[in-house]
């Protein structure tokens, strides 16, 4: 497979998604990371993460409904499709027999990737989670935007997420009449110097329920967080206490970096490089002895 190639599979309601997919060598003897971005797709910083691993780990891109450039955009058929979408991806890339699955995700999908560890199919099917400068629900006290003003608030994020959270509150009243309401407009990395406009139905399928949040206790799965110590979206310290009276898993605090050089920068590439091969060789080494 090439670089920058667009592959699809079929999603269980016959859509064809597309995703991108970095590697070199042979394939099948390697693991798979699926990348899923944020709320902006940051195709640029996840291309140099993938460019940069690819000789050691393959590196699945999927690009999400909402951000396709063929398909419904802003929007979903209904609210939670994204989880069906990544459920079917893992069962296509066990199809072709790409089966050491690793996920990671970037701010938002990392709640996407809380969403889809409480799949039993999933959960059976993948090795490890990566959640890098996550943000898992508007609720925790650990996000920057909490304690600022409204222009503080699109400085920080260069979105406005207020009325993402005012409609998320009456969600939580079953209140679904808004569900359509384009909440958020992002940068479209399909057309260059235009917006994107984001649905309260996509931006509610990307953020799992509160209780979903004792996944990362109970989790069996290996579990890894990184954060920068400049991130601009998330308080780093209150993230790391929280993580670490969560759960037992490990977390890294990455001086000098931010929200998205997280991705992309050489040392970050290989913490996460290194923190799969090293699950990687535990379990090849369980399955190969007698």
């Amino acid at each position: 497979m090439v670089e920058e190639k667009v592959w699809t599979f079929k999603a269980r309601d016959e859509a064809d998604l597309q995703y991108y997919f970095y590697s070199e060598g042979n394939e099948k003897n390697k693991p798979t990371i699926i990348f899923i971005h944020g709320i902006t797709a940051e195709l640029h910083h996840i291309r140099q993460f993938a460019s940069k691993a690819k000789k050691e780990v393959n590196v699945i891109i999927p690009i999400l409904r909402g951000y396709h450039p063929t398909l419904i955009r802003g929007d979903l058929q209904y609210k939670g499709q994204y989880d069906d979408d990544l459920e079917d991806l893992c069962l296509y890339l066990q199809s072709i027999d790409l089966q050491n699955v690793y996920w990671c995700g970037h701010s938002m999908g990392c709640g996407n990737l809380l969403r889809v560890l409480k799949k039993e199919t999933v959960s059976k099917l993948s090795e490890g989670f990566i959640f890098l400068s996550p943000f898992f629900h508007p609720t925790l006290p650990v996000y920057n935007f909490q304690n600022s003003s409204n222009k503080d608030l699109n400085d920080i994020y260069e979105l406005k997420l207020l009325k993402s959270i005012l409609l998320y509150t009456l969600h939580q009243f079953k209140v679904q009449i808004f569900s359509k309401t384009k909440v958020v407009k992002v940068p479209d990395d399909f057309h260059e110097n235009k917006l994107l406009h984001l649905s309260f139905r996509l931006m509610i399928s990307r953020i799992p329920d509160a209780r979903m949040l004792n996944t990362l206790y109970k989790s069996k799965i290996p579990l890894f967080m990184m954060i920068g110590d400049e991130d601009e979206v998330t308080d780093a310290t209150k993230l790391a206490e929280w993580w670490k009276g969560r759960t037992n898993h490990p977390y890294k605090m990455q001086k000098g970096h931010n929200h998205n050089t997280i991705i992309s920068e050489d040392s970050n590439v290989y913490e996460v490089i290194d923190w799969v091969k090293t699950i990687f060789d535990k379990q090849t080494k369980v399955t190969s002895e007698p």
